[in-house]
């Protein structure tokens, strides 16, 4: 046995003690796992907010994040729900380079911050969310687009058993008076199902423009919502669900 590890018991008990000579790497060793333990929590179990709630997430690459096996691209945005207004938001995080009100409620406002692109917006949140007038604050995470598995055709089928369903209630109402929004990829209103759409509002989130029309290939999948909604009742193709209420389309295609 190597005595400097040698145990001895104290006189009158049975406590074991070791000598000095040598301790001070266990020590160093014992320090060097416990730094690397916790670079592995922060990198596989840190947590973040969504709307309040905790979510544990693990970093894919410096730009994509996994929760729950679900992939999300990390924008240099963050949402903020305050009871403070604008300016004081504005006057306290000065590293906010844009603030957009989206929403007002009695007692509080929805923001979305636009932040300087070298600004982490999962450690910036973090920091607005402790703050004591701050409801929540979370990162504003795009969801990775997974193909579904559509062939790319405009086409809209007429479906019986599904117009069917609705008779009853187009007796009464197709939509008048509400408005729906879909938030998709492209949106092209020349189709002749969808000709006389009442749009109330467009907007391309990736372009930042008020036009939702398709821009890429891969607008494909927009139609096909927006057909089984808002199809003209023409005995021809499908026969959208709510025809004549107005129609909010906004377009997201890289997430």
């Amino acid at each position: 046995m190597d005595r400097r590890y040698s145990p001895k018991t104290k006189q009158g008990g049975n406590i074991l003690t070791f000598s000095r000579k040598g301790s001070g790497k266990i020590v160093v060793f014992m320090i060097v796992l416990l730094l690397i333990s916790s670079l592995s929590y922060a990198q596989e179990g840190a947590a973040l907010y969504q709307f309040g709630k905790s979510l544990r997430y693990s970093v894919l690459d410096a730009a994509t994040i996994v929760i729950n096996s679900n992939k999300y691209k990390i924008s240099n945005r963050i949402i903020i729900r305050s009871k403070q207004d604008k300016v004081s938001l504005l006057s306290q995080f000065t590293e906010i380079k844009e603030l957009i009100e989206l929403a007002s409620f009695d007692k509080d406002k929805l923001f979305l911050a636009s932040l300087a692109q070298q600004i982490n917006p999962i450690k910036y949140a973090e920091r607005v969310h402790s703050h004591k007038d701050v409801i929540y604050a979370q990162p504003d995470l795009l969801q990775v687009r997974k193909s579904s598995g559509c062939n790319g055709t405009h086409e809209i089928k007429r479906h019986d058993d599904i117009s069917s369903v609705f008779k009853k209630i187009w007796q009464q109402s197709k939509g008048e008076g509400i408005s729906i929004a879909i938030i998709d990829d492209g949106f092209d209103l020349s189709h002749p199902e969808l000709a006389n759409t009442k749009t109330a509002f467009s907007y391309d989130v990736d372009g930042r423009i008020l036009n939702a029309r398709p821009k890429v290939p891969v607008d494909r999948h927009g139609n096909k919502v927006a057909g089984l909604i808002f199809a003209k009742h023409d005995k021809h193709g499908v026969e959208g669900i709510a025809p004549n209420a107005d129609y909010i389309y906004i377009r997201q295609v890289n997430s």
